[in-house]
């Protein structure tokens, strides 16, 4: 009887434990979040689990998140451009795939330069600027606290803070790969002086995870 009455509370548990509301990014959320209003939705809020993240999530954070900081100053608010998220996703994960942390892929020849990495996108057109930035996972990490410690890192940096902050730059994506389940690796591609142009790409965007897929506000 005894064992009966562990198996039903262990049975409970589990249930309690997978029926937790996790809320996961779409990337239709960017037709209806913007910088604006980024930080009245719920989903950013959710503690960051190196284990098992929402990839898209953040990078969707630090997208809004450089937004925010072009705003304060007055200047032209970067597009969403999915094939430069493509690119920067790609190069985080190279870089921690590869063991390397630079602007340039010395393991990988035809990933070498961004402007490579960016027709590996799908773009024909690259005029791409580039920021990279590696920070540590810590207990209580919500996909927006993350986002915002590698934008302290971006902004406390002269060239870095020139790209993010520059009146040339037209379209944004933004890419972060995990190493070891507690570090962060990030990269944004900036698209310089004229919009993308869509070509075929080799490359892919993260997946989008399994949860539910809509957005809170409370």
């Amino acid at each position: 009887m005894k064992n009966i009455i562990v198996f039903v509370l262990l049975a409970c548990a589990s249930l309690s434990i997978f029926s937790k509301d996790v809320y996961v990014w779409d990337y239709s959320f960017y037709e209806e979040v913007e910088y604006t209003n980024f930080r009245e939705y719920n989903i950013f809020y959710q503690e960051l689990i190196a284990s098992t993240p929402d990839i898209p999530l953040l990078n969707a954070a630090l997208f809004f998140i450089t937004n925010e900081e072009r705003q304060k100053r007055n200047l032209e608010i970067l597009s969403y451009d999915y094939k430069l998220e493509i690119a920067a996703y790609n190069h985080s994960k190279q870089m921690v795939v590869n063991d390397f942390f630079s602007h340039e892929n010395e393991k990988v020849s035809e990933r070498k330069t961004p402007e490579k990495r960016g027709n590996l996108a799908g773009i024909s057109n690259p005029k791409i600027a580039e920021n990279i930035a590696y920070n540590y996972i810590m207990p209580g990490d919500t996909y927006i606290s993350a986002a915002e410690k590698i934008m302290e890192i971006w902004m406390n940096s002269r060239s870095h803070r020139n790209n993010i902050l520059s009146r040339q730059a037209l379209q944004l994506g933004c890419g972060v790969f995990i190493k070891n389940e507690d570090v962060i690796f990030a990269t944004q591609k900036f698209q310089w002086f004229i919009e993308t142009i869509e070509a075929e790409a080799s490359d892919l965007l993260p997946a989008v995870k399994k949860g539910r897929k809509e957005l809170i506000i409370e």
